[in-house]
């Protein structure tokens, strides 16, 4: 998301019209699939990670508990978010894509993206239930 952002303000920076997003969107998307699907692939390992530390460790158990909030958000739902916030990508892409009419300059981008960052989500999903099924071996 981020590189997104800096080149958006790259385009505005240049007094360039943004007028077209989904270019940036498409490359953004694919930028994500590795470090995403690797995140979401591992995330049960960084919650064992907590959890054993945790139990292992009083101190560090009781200042995760009294002062391990971000916005009311403990450890556990910060490890959680970046999960959560991919699923719904696809349900914003196509809310953008909606905006932008047939035979716009940007109509193909966004309709790309979109199917991108759905694709991201269905690859993140399946080797997700590919992990579990293999942790409960």
């Amino acid at each position: 998301a981020s590189t997104f952002r800096a080149q958006l303000h790259a385009r505005i920076a240049a007094e360039y019209p943004v007028r077209l997003i989904g270019d940036l969107l498409k490359d953004t998307g694919k930028a994500m699939q590795g470090p995403y699907m690797m995140y979401s692939a591992n995330k049960h390992v960084a919650d064992q990670d907590l959890r054993a530390v945790m139990q292992s460790n009083p101190e560090i158990a009781e200042l995760v508990r009294t002062q391990g909030t971000t916005r009311r958000v403990d450890l556990q739902g910060l490890l959680a978010r970046p999960v959560g916030f991919i699923s719904w990508l696809p349900a914003i892409m196509d809310r953008l894509a909606s905006f932008c009419p047939r035979g716009h300059d940007d109509h193909y981008n966004m309709q790309e993206a979109s199917m991108l960052f759905r694709k991201l989500v269905e690859t993140i999903s399946s080797e997700v239930k590919k992990v579990e099924a293999y942790t409960r071996m």
